[in-house]
């Protein structure tokens, strides 16, 4: 193992991290080092670039899953889609003693609260995952099992 290619991969590590802060741009520069390294490297630091590139995806789907919860709490096409529930089940909300804003605001009010928890876990996730990693490189020891040379 180089001196270099663990500096590489502690590199990514705080990249990760810094990326929380500042809306992900470092991690992609981190996801595209570890790409670039994973595969001819030594087997202890493969196993930490496939962790970095785990953490990446990890991240960008929590956030993905921010952005559509967000998009489905804001109540732009909420109110149709009610309507149009209500129009093929023949039953109203006003039938069941909600009213049709009581259950958008209702409705609206979950999916930006999951979309705040996606976001927060996200952040959470990359940045724990990240020390955990950077933690696991300084001690040189992998990150799960270690591949076959």
């Amino acid at each position: 193992m180089t001196q270099f290619d663990r500096l590489i991969a502690f590199i990514v590590y705080v990249l990760m991290f810094i990326g929380v802060f500042t809306f992900g741009v470092p991690s992609v520069v981190g996801l595209a080092l570890a790409l670039a390294h994973g595969h001819d490297s030594h087997p202890v630091l493969r196993t930490h670039y496939r962790h970095q590139v785990r953490i990446f995806w990890m991240g960008a789907f929590c956030i993905v899953g921010a952005v559509i919860a967000g998009f489905a709490g804001s109540g732009v096409w909420l109110a149709a889609l009610v309507n149009w529930g209500e129009k093929i089940s023949g039953v109203s909300t006003a039938t069941l003693g909600v009213s049709s804003a009581g259950q958008q605001a209702w409705i609206g009010g979950v999916m930006l609260a999951t979309s705040v928890s996606l976001v927060l876990f996200g952040a959470a996730w990359t940045l724990l995952q990240s020390l955990f990693g950077f933690l696991r490189l300084a001690g040189n020891r992998p990150i799960g099992h270690t591949p076959v040379a």
